[in-house]
């Protein structure tokens, strides 16, 4: 017959039956439910890795936000310009802090940015042409404060914007005469390119004046006074304004 005893073994019950034996510890049950359970809970580096995400998405966040000031720098009307436009050059207004102020300032900017200054413009501080590629750049360097479109508006004499003509710019009919002045980096033959696409009267393109150590681009013109305002948006073009006349030297 097989016998059954029960024996104890300090905190530990031992199972004997016949010449088989089970040893169970409960120690050692312990032990392993302690082994499994760890492989249960999250390794402890979870944590660090969440710390690394936070700082990656708070660095995108930080670069985000830079691009958006950068851009606010470039006036909305100049983005749609450059949208429908895409010329491969452009003339701007740049409003600098500090601005440039000697020969070796300005060809620092201009050789790591390839801009060229052309004029001054106390209100708007620099007129200049820049590859448009490079604007997006530009915008980038801390001392440029805005970047800013030269308006039709800005280009024309006041008089003119307003349809008033003095008796010596009216050639009869709807031509008038008037002063049409180009930038200096544009060549005579853009020049004329523009003026013959407006209907230029060319006989009175003659009249051809310099100004400043760059030397402008200045034409004496007839045209159709409804055809100024188109002239004043090309984007070669710096003024249209009056020819001197009897009484009239300057000014409106």
């Amino acid at each position: 017959m097989m016998t059954l005893e029960v024996m104890e073994v300090g905190s530990t019950r031992t199972y004997l039956s016949g010449t088989s034996k089970y040893v169970q510890p409960l120690s050692l049950l312990a032990g392993i439910l302690l082994v499994v359970s760890g492989c249960v809970v999250s390794p402890p580096d979870i944590a660090p890795q969440k710390e690394n995400i936070t700082t990656i998405n708070e660095t995108n966040e930080t670069d985000a936000g830079v691009t958006i000031i950068e851009e606010s720098k470039i006036s909305n009307r100049l983005k749609g310009m450059l949208e429908t436009m895409k010329p491969e050059r452009i003339h701007v207004a740049i409003q600098f802090d500090p601005s440039p102020s000697t020969p070796e300032e300005k060809a620092a900017l201009e050789q790591c940015y390839g801009i060229k200054f052309l004029i001054y413009n106390p209100s708007k501080h620099w007129y200049v042409v820049t590859p448009v590629n490079r604007i997006y750049e530009l915008v980038r360097e801390p001392t440029v404060v805005s970047i800013e479109e030269i308006t039709p508006e800005e280009k024309m004499f006041e008089r003119h914007r307003k349809g008033l003509f003095y008796p010596h710019e009216i050639k009869g009919g709807d031509i008038v005469t008037v002063s049409v002045g180009f930038f200096s980096d544009v060549t005579k033959e853009e020049a004329q390119q523009i003026l013959s696409k407006h209907e230029v009267v060319r006989e009175y393109m003659g009249n051809e004046r310099g100004y400043g150590p760059d030397s402008l681009n200045d034409y004496d013109i007839s045209i159709d006074k409804n055809r100024i305002y188109d002239l004043a948006t090309e984007d070669a073009v710096l003024f249209i304004t009056m020819v001197p006349g009897p009484g009239q030297t300057s000014g409106d």
